[in-house]
């Protein structure tokens, strides 16, 4: 997993606000999935150092980041290196 990682791409006209409106759906839907905790919970337990806390987060919104990325980038093998 890389983290910083800046994806530097110009998507014509409106295009990139409509990837990061999905995005933004995707990951409530994603974080609405869990039965414990919500996102904002699950960032506050992993900002405390709950070790269990981080991979769970991970899971809920690794699909939905993944989708955008490919959106980005077009590219499934880049898009799996910046995830």
């Amino acid at each position: 997993m890389i983290i910083g990682h800046r994806v530097t791409t110009s998507l014509p006209g409106g295009e990139a606000a409509a990837h990061s409106a999905r995005l933004v759906t995707s990951l409530e839907e994603a974080a609405a999935s869990g039965p414990s905790l919500d996102l904002a919970g699950l960032v506050e337990a992993v900002r405390r150092g709950d070790a269990d806390a981080f991979p769970e987060l991970y899971r809920r919104l690794a699909p939905a980041l993944f989708d955008y990325l490919v959106g980005l980038t077009r590219d499934r093998t880049e898009a799996e290196d910046l995830l």
